[in-house]
């Protein structure tokens, strides 16, 4: 009888296998491809936040720039699929670097959880510019003496100057930082005449606004014009979210999910990026990746057309 029982609960464990724990059992890691301090930094910090209250667990920041976000958005697409590794990433790096660089993962190598907000750009100058308008600008680009800085090879601030420049027929000379805060610092420091910045940023820093790249005027900026406005069709964004690697299992993937929906729906949240002034433009996993598809062809077009080196 004895026999028995053990043979029969030998039966059980080997069908069963080990209980395991439900996802998740420990703090989850959001890896952020650019600088402290820049805006997708900030609000990746406050939806940790709301995420994790969401999730049932800690949610850790890491910020892993470098590369206009190659590095860091690497670093998600090599980790172990379990959920526990995740990006919270704009567009360029996903949509961008693979058309530019040797990128050892591309927009596939991910699967998306969900889109959180967007932001616009700003073309900014030093208060004390004798520009007043984008046509001054353009104007003075006519010789190609301005230097801008923006925020990385293959970064929405780069393609808004190169929309501008076919746009208005004139040739600028970036320089390349990365991220938002150094581009600033060098525009503060008079190393460059303009920068193309995150309009939040511009803002904050009271630099004097020549144009935002919106379709329509921004509520941060009232009294900045669009360069549409101004005559020159331009309108350069990023959208940003959360991004597991694709070989997520589909159980942890919804459980993600549900708590991406939750996560921008929470109170203080909401509050949060009404005080930073940033749009909550919430997607879920499904269409955030058929809008990551749709700005792969879009990016990938444009690079063509502008001629932008591209290292393959």
């Amino acid at each position: 009888m004895r026999h028995r029982v053990l043979a029969l609960l030998t039966t059980v464990l080997v069908v069963t296998g080990p209980a395991r724990a439900d996802f998740p059992e420990r703090p989850v890691q959001f890896v952020v491809p650019f600088p402290a301090g820049g805006t997708l930094d900030i609000v990746a910090r406050k939806f940790a936040e709301a995420f994790g209250e969401a999730v049932g667990q800690s949610v850790v920041v890491m910020n892993r720039d470098g590369a206009s976000g190659v590095i860091g958005t690497q670093v998600v697409a090599n980790a172990s699929p379990d959920g526990y590794t995740l990006a919270f990433d704009a567009n360029g790096p996903l949509t961008v670097q693979p058309s530019l660089h040797k990128t050892a993962y591309d927009v596939a190598s991910f699967r998306p959880v969900c889109q959180v907000f967007s932001y616009s750009y700003a073309l900014a100058v030093p208060e004390d510019s004798a520009m007043r308008s984008l046509k001054d600008f353009v104007a003075k680009a006519k010789d190609g003496t301005i230097k801008y800085a923006f925020g990385g090879v293959g970064t929405a601030p780069q393609f808004a100057a190169l929309q501008l420049s076919q746009a208005a027929g004139i040739k600028l000379l970036g320089v390349p930082y990365r991220g938002d805060p150094p581009a600033a610092v060098s525009l503060k420091s008079g190393d460059v005449d303009a920068a193309v910045l995150t309009a939040e940023v511009a803002r904050q820093l009271n630099f004097k606004i020549l144009a935002v790249f919106s379709d329509r005027r921004l509520s941060v900026l009232p009294n900045a014009p669009t360069a549409r406005e101004q005559g020159f069709d331009v309108i350069a964004s990023t959208t940003a979210g959360l991004l597991a690697p694709a070989k997520i299992g589909g159980d942890v993937a919804k459980k993600l999910g549900i708590a991406c929906e939750r996560a921008v729906k929470k109170p203080k949240f909401v509050a949060g990026m009404k005080q930073l002034e940033q749009q909550i433009t919430y997607l879920p996993g499904d269409r955030f990746a058929a809008a990551l598809a749709a700005d792969t062809e879009a990016k990938r077009r444009l690079i063509q057309t502008s001629g932008i080196k591209q290292e393959k």
